[in-house]
């Protein structure tokens, strides 16, 4: 029973820090313009048999140095298409770390 409160609480804990770090960025992040680059399916069988798809985009955004960057976000729905503008914001020193507003 202790095992599985530790447990709880450390996803609780993984949670809350993935989540402020995607504010953090948005917080003290930059935002520019980025462009859709790709878009893909996944397909993925739970353990009753049913089949999901979840939808990923690849996105680009250049920085304020002009270096190309990438990345990849799950979106709910195929809402966009190849060559489409989003907003993208990233932290200036560490550009690996973005996120894509949708």
């Amino acid at each position: 029973m202790i095992y599985l409160v530790i447990m709880l609480v450390i996803i609780a804990l993984m949670i809350i820090i993935f989540l402020l770090s995607k504010q953090d960025i948005r917080m003290r992040g930059v935002k520019i313009t980025g462009s859709v680059l790709d878009i893909s399916s996944r397909t993925w069988t739970d353990q009753y048999g049913v089949a999901h798809i979840n939808y990923y985009i690849i996105y680009e955004f250049y920085d304020r140095n002009g270096q190309r960057w990438t990345g990849e976000k799950k979106v709910n729905s195929h809402r966009l298409a190849v060559g489409d503008s989003l907003t993208v914001y990233y932290l200036p020193n560490r550009p690996q770390r973005n996120d894509a507003d949708l």
